[in-house]
């Protein structure tokens, strides 16, 4: 059957990110309406479509046979529903990609695995992204609440690298 984590996360994508991965993200592009503060924001590429048959973000605990191909370039994967889509009746999954003079992504999504491993698939995301100037100490991007445990894990953004903080005693 399998266990869920609940992501909810939000962090700003640096000025310098490839395009290539802005790609993985561009379909959840929340256009800006008239009259918006941050002036007109340029132009995302195309979103990517999923170059694998059945891939999930989860390829390698799912337990598929064949390593993910492309375990080395994991932005061409197409991530966009991968936050968005619907995993569980009580918890509407939502995902958006805004321009505030830059990029900001946002997500509160439902994966059928471990917090470990929603850490492990989203690791590739570290130097992409925008410190805020909080480069003197970690920087807070969101939670993983896993179903069995009382208290989430927290996800933490440092020198380019996540991370996760399991909140969860030993003693429980």
């Amino acid at each position: 059957m399998g266990s869920f984590s609940k992501l909810v996360m939000a962090f700003k994508f640096r000025d310098d990110t490839p395009d290539e991965v802005l790609a993985a993200f561009s379909a959840l592009e929340r256009p800006l309406g008239p009259g918006a503060p941050f002036g007109p924001a340029p132009a995302l590429p195309a979103p990517n479509v999923e170059p694998v048959d059945i891939w999930e973000p989860d390829y390698e605990e799912a337990g598929w046979e064949d390593p993910d191909p492309l375990a080395n370039e994991p932005w061409r994967h197409e991530w966009a529903p991968h936050f968005g889509g619907l995993l569980s009746e009580d918890w509407a999954p939502s995902a958006a990609l805004d321009w505030r003079q830059g990029w900001y992504f946002q997500c509160r999504s439902v994966f059928k695995c471990s917090p470990a491993t929603v850490g492990n698939f989203l690791a590739w995301l570290g130097p992409f992204i925008d410190p805020n100037f909080q480069t003197h100490r970690p920087l807070l991007l969101g939670y993983v609440e896993y179903e069995y445990e009382p208290r989430p894990w927290l996800l933490w953004w440092s020198n380019g690298e996540l991370s996760l903080e399991n909140l969860n005693a030993d003693d429980w």
